[in-house]
């Protein structure tokens, strides 16, 4: 009761928050979607799949071509929370498969959505827990799974009325498959049945690449490293340590998170007097330039490709870290900083595979660094067993597809 007179109180905020971003995209579907209207009613009961954003398509994406080749029959509806997930959903032109955005979690607008997508079963990717929901899952008695679970080193630490809400959404779960045990312990910890738990694997191993398979940079024949997904003072940092190091006439890439960043990471460099070029300016790349700042969106993916080495953002500062998983499946040599916390299973598992290299510091990190940089075998063995161990771990979506079959066979096969 106290969720949903919340949910009342912040109703002007969302309204204006989804109006704000269905006028920014240009996107009157998702205006009219999260708010509950213009759902598409469903001739088929098809299995509903969440997905947050784009990281959490991608992982369902090879799990659902397993669904499609052993229940050809089957329908489904992907909803995701953002018009970017919308897009890489459409990008698929998935076979019996329509996207509609999720409803915010209010009475009314998921009880619209209910009504008019009728899902046989509810697969939810990874972390999302929405009370309300949740909720009318049970009550509309759909099953409903948690696939890839994972809990946020901030959801951990949430205040105690907000894990309080969580444990009511998790009363309502049919399954819980998490990624390691550690997630599955926290699961348990914040609410979940021990029951309904059970320790899977990460999806995200048998993850396929939508990018673009050729890299959009000329780069004049110079190697390169890319510093991928930086977050705020990771461009200073990596920057200034940049200019203590023998780089043998490399470009140092930074890919930040968050591009519209771009002036902010201009200034703060301004003063290293770096030559400085910028992607979404068009600026060549002279000899003489430093750092290229990648600042688009969508090529990540094809940066990392040609990179000697792959430095994952959000691990010199305590935002978490950046998924090591993609780099590693392309054969990359991958670092990261002392703050993986959010990737801490993956990272450690890379470490006892020797797949990847850790710094503690600054001061570890342009050891480390200018080791690779100089030391050619070692960045190819890196790379080597990185993208062995994805190979040894990509049958995590036959894993998941078999669980998920026989606990609910009867729905599946309706």
């Amino acid at each position: 009761m106290t969720y949903r007179i919340l949910n009342i109180l912040l109703w002007p905020l969302w309204f204006f928050y989804t109006l704000r971003v269905a006028w920014r995209e240009k996107n009157l579907r998702y205006f009219s979607q999260r708010l509950g209207y213009d759902f598409p009613v469903q001739s088929t009961a098809p299995v509903w799949v969440h997905c947050a954003s784009v990281g959490e398509v991608n992982t369902w994406l090879p799990l659902h071509q397993q669904f499609a080749q052993q229940y050809p029959g089957l329908h489904f509806v992907i909803t995701t929370n953002t018009v970017t997930g919308a897009q890489i959903v459409a990008k698929q032109a998935l076979r019996n498969t329509r996207h509609v955005f999720l409803p915010m979690d209010t009475v009314m607008a998921v009880s619209r959505f209910f009504h008019r997508i009728r899902p046989r079963l509810a697969l939810i990717m990874e972390t999302e827990l929405w009370p309300e929901l949740y909720r009318q899952c049970q009550q509309q008695n759909v099953p409903l799974v948690i696939i890839n679970a994972r809990l946020s080193h901030k959801t951990r630490n949430a205040n105690d009325w907000v894990k309080q809400m969580y444990s009511m959404a998790l009363h309502q779960v049919s399954q819980v498959l998490c990624r390691t045990r550690e997630d599955a312990d926290a699961y348990i910890g914040l609410g979940a049945d021990a029951g309904k738990v059970k320790v899977v694997g990460n999806l995200k191993f048998s993850a396929v690449n939508n990018q673009r398979q050729e890299s959009p940079v000329n780069f004049t024949g110079r190697p390169y490293i890319l510093a991928a997904s930086t977050h705020a003072d990771e461009e200073w940092q990596l920057a200034k340590l940049w200019q203590t190091l023998d780089t043998q006439n490399r470009l140092l890439v930074i890919a930040p998170r968050h591009p519209l960043r771009r002036d902010a990471i201009l200034r703060q460099l301004q003063p290293l007097n770096l030559r400085v070029a910028v992607r979404s300016r068009g600026d060549a790349i002279l000899p003489e330039t430093q750092i290229y700042l990648a600042d688009t969106l969508g090529e990540l993916v094809s940066f990392m490709m040609q990179a000697d080495v792959v430095l994952m953002g959000g691990s010199l500062v305590p935002r978490g870290g950046q998924n090591l998983l993609e780099p590693a499946r392309l054969g990359r040599a991958i670092i990261v900083g002392p703050h993986m916390f959010n990737f801490a299973a993956e990272t450690e598992l890379f470490l006892q595979h020797r797949a990847c290299l850790q710094a503690r510091n600054t001061d570890e990190l342009a050891e480390v660094l200018q080791t690779c940089l100089t030391d050619a075998g070692r960045r190819i063995e890196l790379g080597r067993r990185a993208q062995q161990l994805m190979q040894e771990q990509r049958d995590m979506a036959e894993r998941y597809l078999k669980l998920i079959g026989e606990s609910y066979a009867d729905v599946l096969s309706a």
